[in-house]
């Protein structure tokens, strides 16, 4: 259950085209279930040799997809370079996604730096969350942003402490939804260690 709700999270988000990105997409999803590097590997290297890392074809359709792999490939000085010379997209999900990119990269060097990030990212769901306090993607986002700071552990006493006091959500959301996401948070996407 808890490796089909990352598939479908990626499913989700990853909006690809099907006569474009499913190639990659399909490597990576294939990734997500095995594990196996190469099917990683495989996705980056198409996204490459068809031109999707040179920021021109960068869209709201294909962001997820571009922005995962580079993630998971902790290609973030790829990555990086991509959003910010980006002049198609804007907003929130840019701006997270280039603060996580840059907490992820700075963390070796600089763990204070990297915090700034996050906290950064943490003010910003937090005012998005303020204007669409139903969205059920921010809410994800958020405990994404915790798990950062706290670890896994304290922000599950978080959902569960949220869970007691809100009725915003199904329990089922809070339980199946919220504390797998957090449990199965991508080791890839992780800081070695949380310390600051």
């Amino acid at each position: 259950m808890k490796r089909f709700l990352a598939i479908a999270l990626c499913l989700v988000s990853c909006q690809v085209d099907s006569g474009h990105l499913s190639e990659a997409n399909d490597y990576f999803v294939e990734y997500l279930l095995t594990h196996e590097i190469a099917y990683l590997d495989s996705s980056y290297q198409y996204l490459r040799s068809e031109g999707y890392l040179n920021g021109e074809k960068l869209d709201h359709q294909n962001i997820d997809l571009i922005t995962s792999v580079l993630l998971y490939t902790k290609k973030y000085d790829e990555l990086e370079g991509l959003l910010k010379a980006d002049n198609k997209l804007e907003g929130y999900k840019k701006d997270f996604t280039l603060n996580l990119t840059l907490a992820l990269k700075t963390y070796k060097e600089d763990s204070v730096e990297s915090r700034g990030y996050i906290l950064a990212n943490l003010k910003m769901v937090k005012n998005e969350i303020a204007s669409n306090p139903h969205d059920s993607v921010l809410w994800v986002n958020y405990f994404a942003t915790r798990i950062y700071l706290d670890g896994k552990e304290q922000t599950i006493q978080e959902v569960d402490s949220l869970k007691s006091i809100s009725k915003t959500f199904s329990d089922s959301f809070y339980e199946n939804t919220l504390i797998d996401f957090i449990e199965e948070y991508p080791k890839e996407l992780m800081f070695d260690k949380i310390e600051y």
